[in-house]
């Protein structure tokens, strides 16, 4: 995700972004069915080409969601 008029660029792999929807496509059943697996890739323009793995599940009461893949770390940081 990119916000073209102020040149800020956003994570190359938004997996917090990508899990809630999958999230959302199958509490609604976007694609028919309860369940949803996905391959996202993002990252391109930046030079940071990430893969997300999706996959979701409702259960009627709570959603499961998974998030996984392949990317690069390019930094590490502490909260305090």
């Amino acid at each position: 995700f990119v916000v073209d008029h102020v040149d800020v660029w956003e994570d190359a792999a938004t997996g917090s972004a990508n899990g809630g929807l999958a999230g959302y496509l199958a509490r609604y059943k976007y694609f028919g069915s309860e369940s949803v697996e996905a391959r996202v890739e993002q990252g391109y323009p930046m030079r940071r080409p990430s893969l997300l793995l999706l996959r979701s599940h409702d259960h009627g009461d709570v959603v499961d969601v998974h998030v996984g893949g392949h990317v690069v770390s390019i930094a590490r940081g502490e909260l305090l």
